[in-house]
């Protein structure tokens, strides 16, 4: 759009009080700069100049002034009217902008710029140009079109909010008011066909969103359901995969596939097809994805690692490291510590030591009474 108004922008003379000096607010092309003169000059250009009058008489300028209160100007650019602090006027002579800004018998302000007008007072504001249309009328009921956006809305504050927008690839429509809202929404691809739909419905009791295939006669799939204010349900279901996912207290959730319960969390139990089954703190088991071998089970007894371990805490400790015939690599308990490629000890009793020697002959041994190494 080709303005400099912002009608948005211009509300706010109903709260602050403009002066004279808006009155050039974006027009500084039209300003001419001020010029002091003395002597001869001043007098061949002012005839008249007093404490009461003063005009101002030359080439394509004239202005007459009476009191600093009233102010008429001529100028080869535009010309303006001063009633202080009631009136203001500026009328462009090079094109067509104008702007009023009045206090009475009411505060009133006009401006128009190019193919935009914008006129606001106490009993509402418009705004036009040549692609679009605003107005209100007692700052309570609103319209507005824009054909550039394919857009149009009108309101009834605090009642209610209507908005349409259409464009090549999406069309929205939004319904609002203080207790709830609907909107739909459409998107479109090249050929202008609808590729998918959603429709939501929302308040502070209850929300509800779907998203619809136009090609399988508008069969979901995806939908919500929640409860914003008293959280006790909540569903997100997605029709292409058939899962869903639903939610009590929003403490409790479980998942479906294909009408079968997939996971379950709680925060003392959690469980998921193929892969774990927890009891917090006292249990936990997770599965390989396809067989039900436990892959790792920890409770607080034991703990235990299908490729790598098994403790029993501050007992006994049993690790293979990925050997795949579960010979052990290392043991420990408080008695003796073993490494299969290292050692053997007793602790303050008896060391035995073969640091990687393949036939794992002794390298060094040591108990309190006598210790022996290999050359």
């Amino acid at each position: 759009m080709k303005s400099t108004i912002n009608f948005k922008y211009y509300l706010f003379f109903l709260a602050v009080f403009m002066t004279a000096s808006s009155l050039f607010a974006d027009w500084e092309d039209l300003k001419e700069d001020d010029k002091k003169v003395f002597g001869s000059e001043k007098e061949a250009k002012y005839p008249i100049n007093s404490f009461i009058i003063e005009k101002e008489e030359w080439e394509n300028h004239n202005s007459l002034m009476i009191f600093g209160f009233f102010k008429y100007t001529d100028y080869p650019k535009y010309t303006s009217l001063r009633v202080f602090p009631f009136y203001y006027n500026l009328d462009s002579k090079i094109d067509n902008r104008e702007k009023t800004i009045s206090y009475f018998p009411y505060p009133y302000y006009s401006v128009t710029d190019d193919d935009t007008i914008f006129r606001a007072h106490l009993l509402g504001y418009s705004f036009r140009s040549s692609s679009s249309v605003h107005w209100s009328l007692l700052y309570l009921f609103y319209y507005g079109s824009d054909k550039d956006d394919n857009s149009t809305y009108h309101a009834l504050f605090p009642l209610y909010k209507f908005s349409f927008e259409k464009n090549n690839q999406n069309e929205n429509n939004i319904f609002m008011t203080p207790l709830f809202y609907f909107s739909n929404n459409a998107s479109f691809n090249s050929s202008g066909e609808v590729t998918s739909k959603k429709n939501t419905f929302g308040s502070l009791l209850f929300y509800r969103s779907e998203y619809l295939n136009p090609n399988e006669n508008n069969k979901f799939t995806d939908k919500k359901i929640l409860f914003p204010l008293l959280p006790v349900i909540y569903y997100f279901g997605q029709e292409t995969n058939g899962s869903t996912h639903s939610a009590f207290l929003s403490v409790f959730h479980w998942y479906v596939n294909s009408s079968i319960i997939t996971e379950f969390q709680s925060p003392i139990l959690s469980w998921q097809k193929e892969k774990y089954f927890n009891i917090w703190p006292l249990l936990s088991f997770n599965f390989s994805y396809n067989k039900s071998f436990y892959e790792t089970m920890w409770n607080p007894i034991f703990m235990y690692d299908k490729n790598n371990y098994l403790h029993f805490p501050l007992l006994l400790s049993f690790n293979w490291n990925g050997a795949a015939d579960h010979s052990y690599q290392n043991m420990w308990n408080p008695v003796f510590m073993y490494d299969k490629n290292n050692y053997l000890h007793f602790p303050l009793l008896l060391s035995f030591n073969w640091n990687g020697a393949s036939d794992h002959s002794y390298q060094n041994m040591w108990n309190p009474d006598f210790s022996w190494e290999k050359d």
